[in-house]
């Protein structure tokens, strides 16, 4: 079963791996790719267990954009006429980016 329209290439995953697979090739794809000039990645990628507990949690299929920090919801993007604003989550990402975050 495609994950989404049928342009994409993507097969759901089945198993968490190949779930970490998809979301690792995204990260590249995206440029978020660890460097090697940075010690830790500027941004982390966290993923749904194959239980889809937060999907189900948060309504996020089709497709919801969330942001994470410090391992709470800190910004949930909301679709206007089924688009939405990316300037809100890149406002918000490079807020996040200039704030060191706890670990």
């Amino acid at each position: 079963m495609r994950c989404a329209g049928p342009g994409n290439s993507v097969l759901r995953p089945r198993t968490l791996a190949e779930r970490r697979a998809v979301a690792a090739r995204a990260v590249h794809a995206l440029g978020f790719a660890r460097s090697t000039l940075v010690a830790e990645p500027p941004l982390e990628m966290w993923l749904d267990d194959t239980d889809d507990a937060f999907s189900e949690a948060f309504a996020a299929w089709p497709i919801r954009l969330f942001g994470l920090r410090d391992g709470e919801v800190r910004f949930i993007a909301q679709p206007v006429g089924g688009m939405y604003d990316l300037g809100e989550l890149d406002g918000w990402l490079d807020e996040q980016l200039a704030v060191p975050h706890i670990k």
